[in-house]
């Protein structure tokens, strides 16, 4: 029990959107987390909101109808896929079942599904992960803009 309120209070939770949600529709629930770094930068064709808590930071791409179309995140552990693919979730899933790995190998790379591309990687205690809407880029976003 110790462990896990020790583990509460130093890593706070983060509240982001998923994939495909409205950025309205969680407004709300990130301020009852009252995450303390948060920052918006303002592109040309799209928004990108960043949280970040001790080990994690998640980037969320806001189109200009306000729906999140890609999610990145950077940190010493993966977040939660579940929330960051949302609707999604089940789709990938199925896509990541599809994949055969030997024995003890991690599952990391890309996995594509009609709707979605996740890519995973990590390196020297650091993991580092992109997730976005296939047919939901805006025009004249490429993927190097999503890092």
């Amino acid at each position: 029990m110790r462990s896990l309120i020790l583990f509460i209070t130093f890593f706070p939770v983060l509240a982001y959107a998923a994939l495909g949600d409205h950025r309205l529709a969680i407004e709300s629930e990130q301020k009852q987390f009252s995450l303390n770094s948060h920052e918006s930068k303002q592109q040309i064709n799209f928004t990108v909101h960043i949280f970040s808590k001790p080990g994690l930071t998640i980037k969320e791409y806001e189109d200009k109808n306000g729906r999140i179309f890609a999610v990145t995140w950077l940190g010493i552990a993966h977040p939660d896929l579940q929330k960051i693919l949302g609707e999604y979730l089940s789709e990938f899933q199925d896509a990541q079942l599809k994949i055969k790995l030997p024995h003890g190998q991690r599952r990391s790379g890309k996995i594509s599904t009609d709707n979605i591309i996740l890519e995973r990687a990590s390196t020297a205690g650091q993991v580092r992960g992109r997730a976005y809407i296939i047919k939901a880029l805006p025009e004249n976003v490429s993927l190097h803009d999503i890092d």
